[in-house]
């Protein structure tokens, strides 16, 4: 993958493509060359992030096109767990080809592979989440956000003695902090 395949996914992503290639030529024109450094830095960044998300998808076997780098840094990026209308919704502006079947099987994907994780805190809703490593999540009856929550060891469960335990989630459910003070 070249490093303007790198630039123009990030750049369509975020809208900048015309903005920074119009400030570039501009202070280039200009000779303004500690704002060309900037740019040329900013874009450099950008590369080595796209690197590594590539690197990433590669590792786990996964070939890593456009839309699926494009899927990649939105669970990376956004903590929220988001659905996948949600993410289909926030990308579908800047990919205009990108479809919610394409979506789900690039999710469907990122499970198989071990780049991603699905959440089932609540009846059909399936969330997903980059962040791979131990740990559990809360989710809020006020305001329906959910958190994160640090698992040190796994539970200590009666009744599983001689099974296999692959896998486990741990799922809260109550009020955060801000909804917590507006319940009272």
């Amino acid at each position: 993958m070249s490093l303007f395949f790198y630039l123009s996914v990030f750049l369509t992503f975020t809208h900048f493509k015309y903005l920074l290639t119009g400030h570039l030529k501009m202070n280039l024109a200009q000779n303004d060359t500690s704002s060309c450094i900037f740019y040329i830095f900013v874009l450099i960044t950008i590369y080595r992030i796209m690197e590594q998300f590539r690197k990433h998808l590669t590792a786990h076997d996964i070939k890593p096109s456009l839309q699926r780098m494009m899927i990649y840094e939105y669970l990376y990026k956004n903590h929220n767990h988001p659905t996948a209308d949600d993410i289909y919704s926030a990308l579908a502006p800047s990919i205009p080809t990108l479809s919610k079947t394409t979506v789900y099987n690039t999710l469907k994907l990122f499970v198989t592979n071990g780049v991603a994780i699905v959440l089932n805190i609540e009846g059909n809703e399936l969330r997903y989440d980059a962040d791979t490593s131990v740990h559990g999540h809360f989710k809020c009856k006020g305001c329906g956000n959910l958190f994160d929550i640090k698992i040190t060891t796994p539970p200590d469960i009666e009744g599983i003695e001689g099974f296999q335990v692959d896998e486990y989630q741990i799922n809260l459910k109550g009020y955060c902090k801000i909804c917590k003070k507006t319940e009272k």
